[in-house]
């Protein structure tokens, strides 16, 4: 009997595998966080629930498959692909875009020649790019938004390697700002980097896409692979940690755990999960990207773009579409007939926007701001960091960066409770924002860790901040909830940004060694980077 039942479970379990439909993803390159999207959702079961046994395949430097002709040949049912597959589509090639997991692309060049400042000091440079050039097309449009001919440019095959670059095989290496980077920071290779969102340039990234033909015969696979990876992304994205150490174990081995930290804090500011629906994609940006195409020669000058883009929506309900339409018509006849109503439904629509606008407002609020202290949150502070040091890098003008952390905080939860704990942050923080001048980025980074980012600053004149607040913190009495009262002091650390610092990381880095210095020292003091 017990033998029997166990037949009857293995029965069970192959038939529910048997009835799984298989599909196939092409990677744009090796294992790492970049497809974490698409690791959640097999490893979390998206894909079995939805019916799906996926199987995802990697690239890499030994393949360097084309994703895109990968799919076209039916090696794989769907693939990553860059914002090159619209140009692809227009040559009529049937690829359809389902949906763009980057909102704006990762692709940049690194240069390690200190006279390289822009891409005008790239004209008769060696510059690695991935061929053929709708591969590459974001990084090649700023020569043309800058009147450079494309003949003056020396284009080389990439390598797909960042040594090529260190062992001055190129003078530009093409690079994803999520990954190369970080290898280059980690050997101590002092470097600049080049984005085309400087010069306007700002296309889609990690686009997935599949053919006409897998849309026409298998459309509720589609839909349910493209629904089922986008869940797995939407949970990527919300538990990173876990994710990070999942690809690590399972996936990429070969990647630090240090790495994927940098890779996955860098795409989330690419990917915008806080403020964008993962996966959307805008018609209009499409037709820009294609535009940029037929500047470049690359596509004719007319083009059309019908059916290139997934429409999620069910056919079903284009009725419902017509019956709206009409609805709103008829409301409007009558709105018009009676003066009376039309003042009544005025002043409640005001009211309507309004309250909307309100809890926008709000709502943009949460999303940019430390929930406990009220303070900017760290996304917001990276992304005000990245602005400053691209102005800095374009502009010259100085910026500061001043760490403060308070001394022993772990004591105050566990003599008080995470309770009283709280309100020494928010006590802190608001000590912090108080001394901010308007143009001042005030940030929760961390448990007790905040930041101050200050434009047109210097070094002089952010020790002088920083002392006023040192000072302000430790004569500060907090009352607690009992009677009794805390006061706390902080330890400070302080970087400028200088010419050498080719990335706001850099700048942070040096910081962040001030502040451990200032521990080191005896705390409740502010040390300087120079």
């Amino acid at each position: 009997m017990k033998n029997r039942f166990f037949t009857l479970l293995l029965l069970a379990a192959s038939t529910h595998a048997a009835a799984l439909e298989s599909v196939s993803l092409q990677l744009r390159w090796t294992h790492q966080f970049q497809f974490a999207g698409y690791y959640a959702a097999v490893e979390k079961g998206f894909y079995q629930e939805a019916g799906l046994d996926v199987t995802l395949l990697p690239n890499g430097p030994d393949k360097k498959l084309n994703t895109i002709e990968t799919v076209l040949q039916g090696d794989a049912d769907f693939g990553v692909a860059n914002s090159g597959l619209v140009s692809v589509r227009v040559k009529g090639e049937p690829v359809v875009a389902l949906a763009s997991i980057f909102q704006h692309s990762p692709i940049v060049w690194l240069v390690t020649d200190p006279n390289i400042r822009t891409i005008h000091d790239l004209v008769s440079k060696r510059i690695m790019i991935q061929l053929p050039p709708y591969e590459s097309i974001e990084l090649l449009a700023p020569f043309i938004a800058e009147g450079i001919a494309h003949e003056s440019l020396n284009l080389i095959q990439t390598s797909f390697s960042v040594d090529s670059l260190i062992n001055g095989e190129t003078d530009a290496f093409n690079a994803y700002t999520t990954n190369e980077p970080f290898y280059l920071l980690q050997h101590g290779v002092t470097f600049h980097t080049i984005s085309p969102r400087t010069y306007g340039i700002d296309f889609y990234g990690d686009v997935l896409f599949t053919t006409e033909k897998t849309l026409s015969e298998k459309p509720k696979l589609v839909q349910r692979f493209r629904d089922a990876s986008l869940k797995g992304w939407q949970y990527a994205m919300e538990h990173t940690d876990e994710m990070i150490e999942l690809i690590h174990r399972k996936y990429a081995p070969h990647k630090s755990i240090e790495h994927l930290h940098y890779e996955a804090s860098r795409m989330q500011r690419l990917i915008l999960p806080q403020l964008v629906e993962i996966g959307h994609m805008n018609p209009g940006r499409w037709q820009h990207i294609a535009q940029v195409h037929a500047s470049f020669g690359l596509i004719p000058a007319e083009f059309d773009l019908s059916g290139f883009l997934y429409d999620p929506t069910p056919k079903s309900n284009t009725w419902m579409f017509y019956l709206i339409i009409a609805a709103s018509a008829l409301a409007a006849v009558v709105f018009l007939m009676t003066s009376a109503r039309y003042y009544k439904l005025s002043r409640r629509l005001m009211l309507e926007i309004s309250n909307r606008k309100k809890i926008e407002a709000k709502l943009h609020k949460l999303v940019l701001t430390d929930y406990l202290t009220g303070v900017r949150n760290r996304r917001h502070f990276y992304q005000a960091a990245d602005t400053e040091h691209q102005r800095f890098e374009r502009y010259h003008h100085q910026y500061a960066l001043v760490i403060v952390d308070i001394d022993y905080f772990k004591r105050v939860n566990d003599d008080y409770g995470h309770l009283e704990g709280d309100k020494v942050l928010y006590q802190v923080a608001m000590i912090l924002q108080n001394e901010a001048r308007k143009p001042d980025t005030v940030a929760r980074i961390g448990g007790e860790e905040f930041v101050y980012l200050l434009p047109e600053t210097s070094l002089e004149e952010a020790q002088i901040i920083a002392e006023r607040v040192r000072k302000q913190v430790e004569a500060t009495t907090i009352l607690l909830d009992d009677g009794r009262t805390i006061s706390v002091t902080v330890s400070i650390g302080i970087a400028i940004a200088t010419k050498q610092d080719q990335q706001f990381e850099q700048v942070l880095t040096r910081a962040d060694q001030a502040l451990y210095k200032a521990k080191a020292e005896g705390r409740n003091k502010v040390c300087l980077s120079h």
